[in-house]
């Protein structure tokens, strides 16, 4: 008799190159955490669904639960609750005392809301490290954090988080580091509009180009820059009476401080 759900998936899913005996303990381990990822993809009330789950499992094995849910993908909810299931998975690990947990999305193309409200704590920040891209939502609400990604972001890139250091060696969509505090953020291609816009006593550290906005209603936060455009338009796009200060990167990584 064919199996289904969750419980199939994980027979059918190759875990890599481990024992016989570390895969039977990976699908025993999982198989009610699946039926509970399966409920919250249903489920209507999700975000309420998602604070229940209170597994405790190890930085690797969340990443390996994140390759079972590949099956999933042509599920309508599958982009935007998975990430916030892995999310919490991540917070209640954290919290149990472990940390730096690494994420390969390689295979989930456009997965939204990875470490969406993870928060850590002053002397011992929670460490997130995506191999790949992510969608949406990434980092959004994050709190005493470091994040890097390898790849590409979607929009809403680490809106509203508060004293956090984040790395993308890739482009970024819209509203990144929007209304954030105290947060380190260096972006190594594009970022699309209001970058920056309302952050409060952040540092924002741009490689390419930027949409319209960037910057605008921010205060006390400093903008560094490699492109020679971008550096001309921030000049008249930054409110300089709110203690923001403007640099320009140069090739041989010196810095030009512009003094309005």
């Amino acid at each position: 008799m064919k199996r289904t759900g969750f419980e199939g998936l994980l027979e059918g899913h190759e875990v890599g190159r481990v024992e016989v005996e570390r895969k039977v303990e990976v699908k025993n381990r999982f198989g009610e955490l699946g039926r509970k990822y399966e409920e919250v993809l249903e489920a209507n009330d999700y975000e309420g669904e998602i604070k229940t789950i209170d597994d405790i499992l190890a930085p690797s094995d969340i990443n390996t639960f994140l390759q079972t849910t590949i099956t999933c993908q042509q599920h309508q909810n599958y982009d935007w609750r998975t990430g916030m299931f892995i999310s919490q998975l991540i917070q209640k690990s954290y919290d149990a005392g472990n940390n730096y947990f690494v994420l390969n999305t390689q295979k989930v193309k456009g997965l939204h809301n990875l470490g969406h409200q993870i928060q850590g704590t002053k002397k011992r920040k929670i460490k997130l490290k995506i191999e790949g891209d992510a969608g949406n939502g990434c980092g959004w609400y994050s709190k005493n954090s470091i994040i890097t990604i390898g790849g590409n972001l979607g929009d809403w890139f680490g809106r509203d988080s508060n004293n956090s250091t984040i790395t993308i060696r890739g482009d970024v969509g819209d509203y990144c580091g929007y209304d954030s505090n105290n947060l380190i953020i260096t972006i190594g291609g594009n970022a699309g509009y209001e970058c920056g816009r309302y952050s409060t006593d952040s540092t924002i550290i741009i490689g390419g180009n930027a949409g319209n906005w960037c910057g605008l209603n921010s205060t006390d936060s400093t903008f560094k820059v490699r492109n020679e455009l971008l550096y001309e338009q921030l000049k008249t796009k930054l409110d300089f009476d709110k203690s923001n200060k403007l640099f320009l990167i140069r090739p041989d990584g010196t810095e030009e401080v512009y003094r309005p």
